[in-house]
């Protein structure tokens, strides 16, 4: 059983759109009185760790500025029975904020998270090269 089995199963779900940064987004109320003002969530996997947790980078944004806050969500992919019904599951780990100006590099290494940080201005987001150990 993979992740594609869960393609097309939300009846709720709204389309979402690939950015050239590869993020899938979706816009969250896109009928709003003012379209600048719209609410949009964005992800795109970055990969797996050594220890089975996967990284997925996430970018939420609402019209009005120009902050673009990024964090680092440590979902890990289980099976679980269901109603005698086996089912895919994100089990959440653990989370790490980037903040809201971070331009630089994420590097997956082992079983922990390598930020290489350029802050676009200074004061704002994560500063300096970071660590990052999910806890499990």
């Amino acid at each position: 059983m993979g992740v594609s089995t869960a393609t097309g199963s939300n009846q709720y779900g709204k389309k979402a759109a690939l950015t050239e940064t590869g993020f899938l987004v979706v816009t969250l109320n896109e009928h709003g009185p003012d379209p600048r003002m719209q609410e949009v969530f964005g992800y795109r996997h970055l990969g797996r760790l050594d220890n089975d947790v996967q990284v997925v980078e996430t970018m939420e944004w609402s019209g009005g500025g120009t902050g673009r806050f990024l964090n680092l969500a440590f979902p890990r992919l289980i099976i679980e029975r269901i109603a005698g019904v086996d089912r895919l599951l994100l089990r959440f780990v653990d989370e790490a904020v980037l903040g809201d100006r971070l331009s630089g590099e994420i590097l997956l290494r082992g079983d922990h998270v390598f930020v290489k940080s350029e802050p676009r201005y200074p004061g704002h987001g994560l500063q300096e090269q970071t660590n990052i150990y999910p806890r499990l």
